[in-house]
Formats: structure tokens, sequence, C-alpha cells
């Protein structure tokens, strides 16, 4: 793996960023108006329900910076599609490893940017003070949802260079499935009992359970930081080699290229 190539990735997607004015809007208005909306939400309901406000809110932030981490790394690889540059790309030499990383390295610049925006946002206008008491557990469940947003990622681009990219829609409709299915307002037995074991096994069904625990509670439960971060590494163990795999196999019969077309 050549990390000059990763940089040369990296370089490339943040000038395209830069250059295109609907990227910043894309990756950044959206979440900050959401927790906007939210937010005062919150303060609204405070005197009524201040515990249920605060989870709403809060599991709002980590589902905009999950949705970000993910989606901005499948948009990214639909955007060398669409534009007929994945072919330049490819002949440069570039491994499938080496591909996926640069496009995740990027992701997380402008995700991680976006989640503290937006802690911020929640803990100095809607006084989430949450954030600041218990600030270690918080960053914790930020790498848990990092891991497994990025494993999301790998294997929805596996599963388009598979369909073809008329399911390119997957980028932005595969996170909204696993985030109902981890149960992200509510406890997971309020699912039919044939779905709960589907529950558990999503990479954010721990995260949310733990979030909603830290802030009713005010205490850490370390459970949900164990189970989360083991379901999450099986996540990013299944889908690395599922992308790696499909990539390899995509490029050797040419499916790449009539990708590109």
């Amino acid at each position: 793996m050549k990390w000059y190539k990763i940089s040369a990735l990296i370089y490339r997607e943040m000038r395209i960023f830069r250059n295109m004015r609907y990227k910043p809007i894309e990756f950044f208005y959206f979440p900050i108006v959401t927790v906007m909306i939210w937010g005062m939400f919150s303060v609204f309901v405070r005197d009524q329900a201040a515990e249920a406000g605060l989870i709403v809110l809060i599991v709002n932030v980590f589902w905009s910076f999950a949705h970000t981490a993910q989606n901005s790394i499948n948009v990214a690889m639909l955007d060398d599609v669409w534009s007929g540059s994945l072919k330049n790309i490819l002949v440069s030499g570039i491994s499938s490893m080496e591909y996926l990383i640069a496009r995740m390295i990027t992701s997380l610049m402008i995700s991680m940017a976006m989640v503290f925006i937006l802690l911020g946002f929640s803990l100095y206008l809607f006084n989430a003070y949450i954030i600041a008491t218990h600030f270690s557990t918080i960053i914790l469940f930020i790498a848990l949802t990092i891991i497994s947003s990025l494993a999301l990622a790998a294997f929805v681009a596996g599963m388009i260079l598979i369909l073809g990219k008329e399911y390119g829609f997957l980028s932005w409709t595969a996170m909204e499935v696993f985030v109902l299915l981890s149960a992200p307002f509510f406890p997971v037995s309020l699912f039919p009992e044939i779905l709960q074991p589907i529950s558990w096994a999503m990479p954010f069904t721990n995260i949310f359970e733990g979030l909603r625990y830290l802030i009713t509670t005010g205490s850490v439960e370390i459970t949900y930081i164990v189970n989360g971060a083991i379901v999450s590494f099986i996540y990013l163990f299944l889908s690395f080699p599922f992308y790696k795999l499909v990539f390899e196999q995509a490029k050797k019969r040419g499916n790449l290229v009539r990708l590109g077309n």
C-alpha cells in the first residue's frame, strides 16, 4: 500500500470539496440545521420531559455523524463513477484498499469537524452538560460510531460494485435502515421478538442504548461500550475483506470499467 497514492487522492478529494459549492452544504448545513431544530425542541420540552428532549438531541448528533461518515465515502466513489474519472484513477495503478482508505481519511476529516461543531452547539446553545461532564465517554461512543460507519461504507461500496451504479441510492438509504433497526430513541424491547436479535446485531444499537443510559442515569454502563466495540469490529473485519474481494473480482472481469461508462 503506497501512502503517496492515498495522499494524492485525499488532496484531489479536498480540492473537489472546496470547489463544488454544494459539498459543504451537503455535509454541514443539513446536520447543523437538524440539530438546531431538535435542540430547540429539547429546550421546549425541558420542563415536561428534559431527559427525552436531551436523548433526541444527542442521538441526532450521533445519527448525523454516522450518516456523514458513511455517506461521504460512498458518494465520493459514486462521483468518480458518474464523472467518468474512475477509469483515470484505476489506470494510475491504485489498489482497492488505497482507494478506500483515501476516501475514509477524507470522510473522517469532514465528519469529525462536523460532530464537534454539533456537540459544541448542543453544549453551549442547548445546555447539554452531559457532553462536558462525561466527555471521555462521548469520545468512546464517537470512536465506535466511526468504526461502524466506515465498516458500513465498505459494505455499501461492495454492494454497489456487485449490483451496479443503478443501486447508488444505497449510499444514502442503507444507513437509515441500520439506524432504524438500531433503536435510536427507544429500547430494543419495543421491537417484535423476531426483530430483537437482529437489532442487537446492528452496529449502532449498543451506542444508542449506552447514550440513553448515560443521559437518564448520569452514569456509564461499560457493557454497552464493550458490546458495541465487539459488534463494530466484527462489522469492520467482515466488510473490508468483502469490499476487497468484490473490488478485485470486478477489476479482473472488467466490471469497474463498465461501471464508469
